[in-house]
C-alpha cells in the first residue's frame, strides 16, 4: 500500500520513495501551470519532510523552493 488515508482527507505515505514520487508529480503540475496554493503548499511540506529525513540537503531544499514555490 503506497499510502494510508485517514478521515478528512489526510494521507500518510508509507515510505520516502512514495513521497519523492508525489513531489515529482506536484512539480510537474506546477511546471504545467497549476499554481494553486494547495499544490504549492503540499509540494513545500513534502520537500521539508524529505529534508528532515536527510534525503534532501538544505541546499537541495532551498533550490527546490526557489524553483517551484517562489
Amino acid at each position: 500500500k503506497i499510502y494510508s488515508k485517514l478521515g478528512s482527507g489526510v494521507i500518510y505515505y508509507n515510505n520516502p520513495r512514495d513521497l519523492l514520487d508525489r513531489l515529482e508529480l506536484l512539480g510537474g503540475e506546477i511546471d504545467a501551470g497549476n499554481n494553486a496554493t494547495k499544490v504549492k503548499n503540499e509540494f513545500s511540506e513534502i520537500a521539508h519532510t524529505l529534508n528532515k529525513l536527510n534525503i534532501f540537503s538544505n541546499t537541495d531544499l532551498e533550490n527546490l523552493i526557489k524553483e517551484y514555490i517562489i
